[in-house]
């Protein structure tokens, strides 16, 4: 591309001189990846992309047995959202414990070991006879799960280049929607002939597939080869960077011995980094109880307004939609803008779209305002995240990310919670909304007072 460094001027730099930090080793590879991507980077990609299709089929997986279950074990819907819970609560643990401790191993062998648990707690949750044993194996699946989004998102985040990394770090999200799509289908078709259980063992043989392909695809990551500093640590991330089509280091660089032993929440409140994490934090809160509030509720919303359930349904396919267009459209203008601006700009916009879903007198206009709303808030998830990963240095990063994807899981449970209350209790439509509307508002005021220094992200 045009204006970025060309391969005769990488050839010309040669090796980095001795004494380098791992803080400018990531400035140079920040310079030399942010105009191109090589094959190899492609492929990392597309592999933490196909990964995230797990999660998708996780979510709706437990939606389609739930009616057989509930029947098999007569329990009520309420005992059986026990289930539900226990999967997000697990997420949160995942997210925000599991992945920052890492078990004290390296970053690929960390996401092996996640898959394999999923696929192991999956396999298992078909073989359960009663509500508890479905629930603790939903909170293990549910832990790893949230462990591996982080991880799957500092891959992505290392191994992209930077004027395409808005986009790159969107499309795993779209890939685990179209988990949701692809995977409900031949899930739904199985149940009547083959039983419920078999949704949970399918859901363990696609685990299996995705641990072989990653076992294949997935690199080291070099940030964490000069972090372990193994035997071969050298040699391992020359190779990457050759793959990568970055000059060869001569030495290791210097490991901050902080970010070896991982950040605390103490670093996270620490006076360098309070204002970014309290920000981050409610706008990944807001963000996701947005977001899962009004397609929780979208079908709802609609056979109010005199729809059939299945005219209905085709809101949620247009919200899908729209969530899956907005969101790579928000990555693309992240490389051409910044993440701070793209953000700030589709929660203005979220915020309208909402207001106008609260006065939408009419099936079709509601239906049009509830996509472009949930398509917004969802525009903004890409940039969340880059300020995330931006915000925190490297003995804090994985910690950050983890904690800002546990308040988003958390967000996830409140929000579509909340709704319901609201319809129960005969909130109004207009009412309904506006809430919404300051909610979006609110964040991106905490984006404009509290981090301004994010400006110039991508």
């Amino acid at each position: 591309m045009a204006g970025g460094p060309t391969d005769t001027a990488r050839e010309q730099a040669g090796s980095e001189p001795t004494g380098a930090t791992l803080d400018r080793v990531a400035r140079d590879q920040e310079a030399e990846v942010s105009w191109q991507m090589t094959p190899f980077q492609w492929m990392v990609i597309a592999t933490c992309c196909a990964l995230n299709i797990i999660d998708g089929y996780a979510i709706i997986s437990l939606s389609l047995v739930a009616p057989s279950a509930i029947n098999e074990w007569n329990i009520d819907a309420a005992t059986f959202g026990i289930a539900f819970s226990a999967t997000s609560a697990g997420a949160a643990v995942g997210a925000m414990w599991l992945s920052a401790e890492r078990l004290g191993i390296g970053r690929r062998l960390f996401v092996l070991g996640l898959i394999g648990t999923i696929a192991a707690s999956s396999v298992a949750a078909g073989l359960t006879t009663s509500m508890v044993d479905l629930s603790l194996l939903r909170a293990v699946g549910g832990c790893a799960f949230g462990a591996l989004l982080v991880q799957l998102n500092l891959y992505v985040y290392e191994f992209s280049g930077a004027r395409l990394r808005g986009v790159m770090i969107a499309a795993p999200q779209v890939s685990s929607r179209a988990g949701t799509i692809l995977g409900g289908f031949p899930a739904a078709l199985i149940i009547e002939p083959l039983g419920w259980r078999a949704v949970f063992y399918a859901g363990g043989g696609l685990s299996i597939f995705m641990l072989v392909l990653a076992y294949l695809a997935l690199p080291e990551s070099l940030q964490d080869l000069a972090e372990r500093r193994p035997a071969n640590a050298l040699a391992a991330i020359n190779h990457l960077r050759a793959r990568m089509r970055m000059s060869s280091l001569s030495e290791l660089p210097e490991p901050d011995s902080q970010a070896v032993k991982g950040g605390t929440f103490t670093h996270l409140f620490s006076r360098a980094h309070l204002a970014s994490t309290l920000s981050l934090w409610w706008l990944s809160f807001v963000i996701a109880f947005l977001l899962y509030a009004i397609v929780s509720w979208t079908p709802k919303f609609l056979v109010g307004f005199g729809l059939t359930p299945v005219e209905a349904s085709l809101g949620v396919a247009y919200s899908g939609a729209a969530c899956a267009i907005l969101a790579l459209g928000a990555g693309l203008l992240i490389g051409r803008l910044d993440a701070w601006r793209v953000t700030f700009a589709f929660l203005l916009l979220g915020a309208a779209f909402c207001m106008l879903c609260g006065i939408a007198s009419s099936p079709a206009l509601l239906m049009a305002t509830l996509a472009l709303g949930t398509g917004c808030i969802a525009a903004t998830y890409s940039g969340s995240l880059l300020m995330t990963l931006a915000a925190y240095d490297d003995a804090t990063r994985n910690l950050g990310t983890g904690a800002v994807v546990a308040l988003g899981r958390i967000g996830a449970v409140v929000g579509p919670y909340l709704g319901g209350v609201a319809i129960v209790a005969s909130v109004s439509q207009m009412a309904t909304f506006a809430t919404l509307s300051i909610l979006a508002l609110s964040a991106a005021l905490v984006l404009w007072l509290a981090m301004p220094s994010r400006r110039s992200v991508r």
